[in-house]
């Protein structure tokens, strides 16, 4: 290639490298700021582990979901793991 084109073809690459990297930063920057939520990597699942088993009693698989629930939402995890995730 002649030095013309090296030079147009150096520059189209270094404006396509700085828009990769402004779409990047806005978009972490729409995570962080709460206007967009981050990609759904891992999901809630939908059956906890007491729910599959049948032989516990049911009030006993209540207080122990109630109690779970409170010390820490599943969705809260899942969010975390998600947004970690995106991070990286």
């Amino acid at each position: 290639m002649n030095k013309l084109a090296q030079t147009i073809t150096g520059w189209l690459l270094l404006i396509a490298g700085l828009i990769i990297i402004g779409m990047a930063l806005y978009s972490s920057f729409n995570v962080l700021t709460g206007q967009r939520n981050p990609p759904q990597v891992f999901e809630t699942p939908r059956q906890t582990s007491l729910e599959r088993t049948s032989q516990v009693p049911s009030e006993a698989k209540q207080l122990i979901q109630q109690r779970l629930k409170q010390m820490m939402p599943l969705q809260n995890i899942t969010h975390l793991i998600n947004l970690v995730s995106w991070s990286c």
